[in-house]
């Protein structure tokens, strides 16, 4: 059965093979409310935010896009 991620008001979490992982800031995850998530083609996961950025996951670790990085 392939992961089930959620959007919580802390950030994203994943179901997957029994058991929960959350990620905070802390772990590279962007902060804040998860209002998106989408899974590319490549199968990465990009989650987007409420005032966080927009982050994206790809099995290993997060990397983060804010309006630094040219958001709007």
């Amino acid at each position: 059965m392939p992961p089930l991620w959620v959007g919580t008001l802390s950030g994203p979490a994943r179901y997957h093979q029994g058991r929960w992982t959350h990620w905070t800031e802390a772990d590279g995850a962007p902060p804040g409310n998860v209002r998106a998530i989408h899974l590319d083609d490549a199968g990465a996961v990009w989650i987007g935010t409420y005032g966080g950025g927009l982050g994206r996951f790809d099995g290993q670790r997060w990397v983060r896009f804010t309006l630094r990085d040219g958001l709007h």
